[in-house]
């Protein structure tokens, strides 16, 4: 952000690494100037490949379910037939029970402007909601 100090970027921790999320601005996810920005910031690049084939931007809102003690789900979608979908109900049930003690990233603070687009903080909010990024909370 020195270099750019009119950006804004909201800085999270994660299990295994950070995340951002720039604040002042919309980007396209397929552009090559978007993608020369996460690389910039030394994004994994399978993220960066994927950003351009999906033609979006992610990041996982829920923990890991082998993080928060659980095993990995193994129900494809589409669910195929009753018994799948009731294995998968049985699964998330269990999920559900286990995810709830764990936050998917903290919010560690912005730098650069405090600048927000209203579109981004629609966004902002909802990810800040879901991952519990505010709370005291292991990570998973």
């Amino acid at each position: 952000m020195v270099q750019r100090p009119q950006w804004g970027l909201r800085l999270y921790r994660t299990f295994a690494g950070l995340r951002g999320i720039l604040t002042h601005n919309l980007f396209d996810p397929k552009s090559e100037a978007s993608l020369d920005i996460l690389r910039q910031l030394g994004s994994d690049p399978l993220y960066v490949r994927l950003c351009k084939a999906q033609e979006c931007f992610c990041a996982r809102l829920t923990p890991k379910p082998w993080r928060c003690g659980h095993r990995n789900n193994s129900i494809r979608y589409p669910i195929e037939d009753a018994q799948a979908a009731a294995r998968f109900k049985q699964w998330k049930a269990k999920y559900d029970a286990c995810e709830g003690g764990y936050a998917t990233c903290r919010f560690l603070g912005q730098l650069g402007s405090d600048m927000i687009q209203p579109e981004v903080e629609r966004i902002i909010e909802l990810h800040d909601f879901v991952t519990k990024c505010n709370e005291s909370l292991a990570l998973a």
